[in-house]
């Protein structure tokens, strides 16, 4: 079987784009896990975020305790969020007449090509249904919204803070919102099962398609 000119060349090809996609997902294999001074530089302009100031100074840090134990890989971010009755209003906000939905929705909107920037993409989001259906501590309960985000490194959710042009954003889901950020490790996760079935399949049928035509060329 005799292979046209061009095939080796698209191989080629398929090779350097999985391998640019693989470091795009896995930076830590170039970039390493977040230095001290960079950690600092990185706290430095989420400080500058329009941020309600009651939660600023807690915020900062936990943020520099979680960034001080990276570890350089992936992890999973979960968003369980409460709408506020009303837009919290404090210095540095955007004044503005949206209501909490609108707000976190034009926030979730602005956002989302620079979360993909950075190398993260959501898994799952959407309205909580309904209250827990077992037994909670109080202020566990009653959540409006969940996203679950994953991201390729810690240094791309600290990219992301930092982005210039984040800032404006920030401030719409503080004052929609009440937030838990809880990063998380993942053990597994196991593909939609119609995803992985149709993948299969559709790699399935293109072999066969693909060896009848080398046998036929043959």
């Amino acid at each position: 079987m005799k292979f046209p000119a061009s095939q080796p060349v698209i191989a080629a090809l398929c090779l350097l784009l999985f391998a640019a996609v693989w470091l795009w997902q896995s930076p830590s294999l170039l970039g390493g896990k977040i230095g001290s001074q960079e950690l600092d530089a990185y706290l430095a302009v989420i400080e500058q975020l329009a941020m309600p100031p009651q939660e600023k100074a807690e915020a900062l840090q936990r943020l520099r305790r979680w960034g001080e134990t990276d570890d350089g890989r992936p992890f999973y971010m979960v968003n369980m969020m409460r709408y506020r009755e009303a837009l919290l209003r404090y210095p540095g906000a955007p004044d503005n007449n949206m209501t909490p939905e609108a707000s976190n929705r034009h926030y979730e909107q602005s956002v989302m090509a620079l979360v993909f920037k950075v190398g993260a993409y959501p898994l799952a989001a959407g309205n909580v249904q309904s209250e827990s259906v077992l037994p909670t501590a109080a202020g566990h309960d009653n959540w409006g919204r969940m996203i679950v985000v994953r991201y390729p490194s810690r240094r791309a959710f600290f990219e992301l803070l930092t982005d210039p042009a984040y800032r404006p954003y920030a401030p719409y889901k503080f004052m929609s919102m009440d937030t838990a950020l809880v990063p998380a490790e993942v053990e597994f996760l196991w593909p939609e099962p119609r995803w992985l079935a149709g993948g299969i399949l559709l790699i399935l049928f293109l072999g066969i398609g693909w060896l009848r035509a080398a046998r036929a060329g043959s």
